[in-house]
């Protein structure tokens, strides 16, 4: 990394000596991740990639998917990583061909409601669908090739995808 940011609770600065850090206090009003990404879009960045984004603590997990919406709407290219699984905050007016391997598991969660969902290269196709809050229909989807098609009219959501697990 070029610059590493944040008030290393969770590991020591001094795990990497060399590296350029950036330290802030624990007591702060911002994540770690927030100041790294104010950093990243002060140095003209287009595309984020959140790596450690998914799992862990349930809290930060929502709050990086909820900032990765706010940034997508801005403009930005923003993915959540973990590893083993990526998510994709999506919303209505574009259309989002997905790169895929055959039978990863894709979920697709409203975080607004979604109206005219037309989801395709899938096990289970969706065509004009209404995805509510709080319903798990889009969840545990099985992806068939190397690409999956995703549009909708209304609405905000996150694709999740869980890689190489079947």
């Amino acid at each position: 990394p070029d610059l590493w940011i944040g008030d290393f609770d969770s590991s020591s600065a001094t795990d990497f000596p060399g590296l350029k850090m950036e330290i802030h206090p624990r007591e702060k009003d911002l994540l770690d991740a927030e100041l790294a990404i104010g950093r990243a879009l002060e140095r003209g960045a287009k595309t984020l990639i959140l790596w450690g984004a998914l799992g862990g603590r349930f809290d930060h997990t929502l709050a990086l998917a909820l900032i990765a919406l706010k940034l997508s709407r801005r403009g930005l290219e923003v993915v959540l990583h973990s590893g083993d699984e990526s998510a994709l905050p999506v919303f209505f007016g574009r259309d989002y061909p997905l790169e895929t391997l055959p039978s990863e598991t894709l979920s697709l969660l409203a975080l607004e409601t979604m109206e005219g969902v037309t989801l395709n290269g899938v096990r289970w196709p969706l065509h004009g669908a209404t995805l509510e809050v709080g319903s798990g229909w889009g969840m545990s989807n099985m992806t068939l090739g190397a690409r999956v098609d995703l549009s909708f009219a209304r609405g905000a959501g996150l694709v999740v995808v869980q890689h190489g697990l079947v």
